[in-house]
């Protein structure tokens, strides 16, 4: 057992962290999937199976649905850039409806082929990327389309037999997954330089690999969830760069599912994993996308994301303050609902620990106020600690030999850093340590940060 030594009481109080708990915002007769943040996360979009598109604001008060389909052939939606709209494809047509809601308009009336999905849009918020499929000759499509409608669907490539998971970096620089046969293994990940219009291979996966995210702005490494060698019959977190190299960021056990990245400059990939403190329960992993340590918001209760699917139903706001997400309480819960929770980010671990390397603990904190951060060799195995003007709970291992302070600052406008140098020793390869950290004012009080562990590969 890794030893750290002994704390002081005065700095035990200084290192609470608070749990986010999630919040139902939904509670109607029907079953919300696909749950999608807006850019500005004041609401959440969402599907009726291929019934309706519905939207809730993010507190809860107001749920309304769009817009139902005649022909219940709703497949997927997407966001405008100004939280105002939503587009979306209902059968081989494209449409788009205010967000406060009115008669939808009618975008492109008919696109040709079959399967039309829509997936992302341009970083300017005036392009639409979809795909289609031609039944005939196998081939599938993507295409664009202006918000407007100005212009017909034009095609901008092809590939045989399935495209999907199609995403868009800031530079429009395409990501999509492309298969044959009649499942998605294997699997080969392209990028697409649509401005060039040439395009590289960078991965060929002989096994699942789902929900790919582009996790930088130049379009150099895209995530998905796939297993790993440690983990061969559990999904891990993989990030992949241009030259296929598989890097994986969350590889433990239990799952890690719907690996969501937002696009933009912030750092945290989400994703769908086991609560660490309550046997059974639902969290959300908070990883870097260079990789570090992961943090964990817990549900402390079972839930069963987006209907059973190992993909979609989970969202964050370009903020990365705001998570969203579809889930009932169990595998056959008719009625998924909605639920929200905070996950403003305060602490951050990074990049990824390697034997030899260098890494840094940054805890934001505001001007005047103390913060502080601590690491420990395993969480609690009795009640959190707690203290009266800080919210949360401090789930850290506080017995003696267990925890170290590593971090204390006061703030001057800038997060609090710590740089720390890792020994080229093999024997801590492997070495997991958990993090927690809290900053407060003069009066004590103050927020706290989501625990989490780092792991020396």
């Amino acid at each position: 057992m890794h030893t750290f030594h002994r704390c002081s009481a005065a700095v035990v109080l200084l290192t609470t962290a608070a749990v986010a708990q999630f919040t139902q915002i939904t509670s109607s007769h029907r079953a919300h999937t696909d749950a999608r943040l807006s850019p500005d996360a004041s609401h959440v979009a969402y599907r009726v199976g291929s019934t309706s598109i519905g939207v809730v604001d993010r507190g809860g008060i107001s749920e309304t649905l769009l817009h139902s389909s005649a022909g219940n052939s709703l497949s997927s939606f997407v966001w405008s850039l100004g939280s105002v709209a939503l587009y979306f494809a209902d059968g081989n047509a494209i449409l788009s409806v205010p967000v406060t809601g009115g008669l939808p308009t009618t975008i492109a009336p008919a696109v040709a082929g079959s399967d039309v999905k829509l997936w992302c849009i341009d970083a300017l918020g005036q392009v639409l990327f979809g795909t289609r499929r031609d039944a005939a000759t196998s081939t599938s499509f993507v295409f664009r389309l202006p918000v407007n409608g100005s212009a017909a669907p034009v095609d901008v490539l092809n590939r045989p037999g399935v495209i999907d998971d199609v995403d868009i970096d800031l530079t429009g620089v395409l990501l999509l997954r492309h298969w044959t046969g009649s499942t998605p293994v294997p699997a080969t990940f392209d990028r697409h330089d649509l401005a060039a219009n040439t395009f590289i291979v960078m991965k060929t996966v002989n096994q699942l690999a789902e929900s790919a995210h582009w996790v930088t702005s130049t379009g150099s490494h895209f995530v998905v969830a796939m297993t790993s060698p440690a983990h061969p019959n559990e999904p891990q977190i993989a990030r992949i760069d241009t030259v296929g190299t598989v890097d994986f960021l969350a590889d433990e056990g239990g799952i890690h599912l719907r690996p969501f990245y937002p696009g933009n400059s912030s750092e945290e990939i989400v994703f769908e994993t086991t609560s660490p403190i309550t046997p059974g329960a639902t969290a959300i992993g908070m990883v870097p996308n260079h990789g570090g340590a992961v943090l964990f918001a817990d549900s402390t209760t079972p839930l069963f994301l987006n209907g059973g699917a190992t993909t979609g139903g989970l969202t964050i706001d370009a903020a990365t303050t705001t998570l969203a997400l579809c889930a009932g309480t169990s595998a056959t819960d008719p009625e998924p609902q909605i639920y929200v929770a905070e996950i403003d980010e305060d602490i951050h671990v990074h990049p990824q620990l390697f034997i030899g390397s260098t890494f840094q603990i940054d805890l934001a904190v505001r001007p005047g106020e103390i913060g502080a951060a601590a690491v420990a060799d395993g969480l609690t195995t009795g009640a959190p600690f707690t203290f009266p003007g800080l919210g949360g709970e401090f789930w850290l291992d506080r017995r003696s030999g267990h925890m170290l302070t590593v971090l204390v600052g006061i703030g001057v406008g800038i997060p609090v850093t710590g740089t720390y140098n890792i020994p080229f020793s093999p024997s801590l390869r492997g070495l997991q340590l958990w993090v927690q950290a809290v900053h407060f004012d003069t009066t004590v009080t103050g927020s706290f940060t989501h625990f989490g562990y780092y792991r020396v590969f």
